[in-house]
């Protein structure tokens, strides 16, 4: 296995030391081909995931549902099954990734700022914002939607809630409601959420049209070097500059 494929497979992974990812990155920036490299294998990974996740599904129904004198359908593992199977999934990711716009699309699918609900501790919100995180970690966006947008009609100040509603529609790619939703968060000034929501707007004003607001964040960004987000910043200002 070659040195340039491990790291590939580390940094779609997010095991990649911080040093070695900035320069990973920088890497890509100067170079197509591995940026192309990369997403390939993050598109063909994410197909493999759902594959396996589809059977253990599939498998776990049958270990419920079956005569316990019988012994349940037998799922056969996607590294298991005929490699025509394999080769059509690799030939659907290729075909989706030649669909995917590649400069600004690289940016929101590696730096747009998500809530990571797996880590997220019982006691981080109140428990009314727990029941809809709940709806979320079980796949339902539709109904967490609904509720987060309910409970901000009641709780306008709480930002917590407004950027969870902006992740869902990121993720759901409501992007227009997602630029009001940071909007809001970054207008409030949030502690905890408006360094998240300020790059996140960026990121998504770069693809879906730019405005003073992504205008003034980026400059503010780039006065001073030193800040998280600084070089993610810049490859937001190189790719202004090629629109």
């Amino acid at each position: 296995m070659s040195e340039q494929f491990n790291k590939i497979e580390l940094y779609v992974a997010g095991s990649m030391a911080k040093e070695e990812r900035v320069l990973f990155e920088k890497l890509m920036d100067e170079d197509p081909n591995l940026r192309n490299e990369v997403e390939q294998y993050r598109i063909i990974q994410e197909a493999l995931e759902q594959e396996v996740e589809k059977d253990l599904r599939i498998h776990l129904n049958a270990l419920m549902h079956a005569d316990k004198h019988k012994s349940p359908p037998r799922v056969i593992p996607i590294w298991r099954r005929p490699l025509s199977i394999a080769a059509a999934l690799i030939s659907l990711a290729v075909v989706t990734y030649l669909l995917i716009p590649r400069s600004d699309s690289f940016l929101a699918s590696n730096h747009i700022e998500h809530v990571d609900y797996s880590s997220t501790r019982g006691d981080q919100f109140d428990s009314e914002i727990n029941d809809g995180i709940q709806f979320i970690k079980e796949g339902k966006n539709s109904e967490a939607i609904d509720f987060f947008s309910d409970y901000i009609t009641r709780n306008e100040d709480n930002m917590s809630a407004q950027f969870i509603l902006g992740d869902l529609f990121i993720k759901t790619n409501n992007i227009s409601a997602a630029l009001k939703q940071m909007a809001i968060v970054i207008d409030a000034n949030s502690f905890l959420w408006n360094e998240k929501a300020q790059i996140n707007y960026l990121i998504l004003a770069l693809e879906h049209g730019w405005d003073s607001r992504a205008q003034s964040i980026m400059e503010d960004r780039l006065k001073n070097n030193d800040h998280p987000h600084y070089e993610i910043v810049k490859k937001i200002e190189q790719q202004r500059k090629k629109k």
